[in-house]
């Protein structure tokens, strides 16, 4: 699946080609993670749903990261079908018209945003159109970022499947890794991204 997700980030959030070269991601940022990436990496109660995007370096090699201002579009022209509260913010679930040889209907969920006032259930958005920012998570220990899971639907999504405690484990969503949709990416240790981290202007 090509998607334009990395050049509409860029395109979002007025970066110049110089601004933006790659994304960074933590061992514990990936599809199937069993530690998380933040305070003592510990070990997850789960396997990771999806990726987490958060941090990116630019031309001269500054890491940056994403504050509440980090502007996050669609990732592919598609149907916001549910909205719900997570742990650090809202999470925008949509359908995309894209079929696999099962007749099952590609399902893209932001966690950790904050939706803008046009977001609701039943919007049609295009691919690349703002759905909103990342949420404030000031009083987290968590560093803001952006949660993407991404999966094939054999049903329409119910409110049942709208909670984190049983996406990884529905029967009527086979989850699918979202690291190809990203485009340019490195794997590097949690002390680049934590330590280094360069303020979002």
């Amino acid at each position: 699946m090509k998607s334009t997700f990395t050049k509409n980030f860029i395109k979002a959030n007025k970066l110049s080609d110089s601004e933006f070269n790659e994304w960074l991601l933590t061992s514990g940022m990936l599809f199937e993670a069993t530690n998380i990436w933040w305070g003592n990496q510990n070990i997850r109660k789960s396997q990771h749903e999806g990726i987490d995007l958060g941090f990116y370096r630019n031309r001269n090699q500054e890491v940056i990261g994403f504050d509440k201002s980090t502007k996050i579009s669609a990732i592919f022209a598609g149907v916001v079908v549910g909205i719900c509260d997570d742990l650090l913010g809202i999470s925008v679930f949509m359908i995309h018209k894209i079929i696999d040889i099962g007749n099952r209907e590609l399902c893209s969920i932001f966690g950790h945003i904050k939706p803008g006032s046009d977001i609701y259930s039943g919007k049609i958005l295009k691919e690349g159109e703002i759905i909103g920012s990342i949420a404030d998570v000031e009083k987290s220990n968590v560093k803001p970022h952006l949660h993407i899971t991404m999966g094939w639907v054999e049903k329409e999504i119910t409110d049942d499947i709208l909670d984190w405690n049983v996406i990884g484990k529905s029967e009527v969503l086979e989850l699918i890794d979202p690291i190809e949709i990203i485009g340019r990416y490195s794997i590097v240790p949690t002390s680049t991204i934590l330590a280094n981290k360069v303020a979002k202007e």
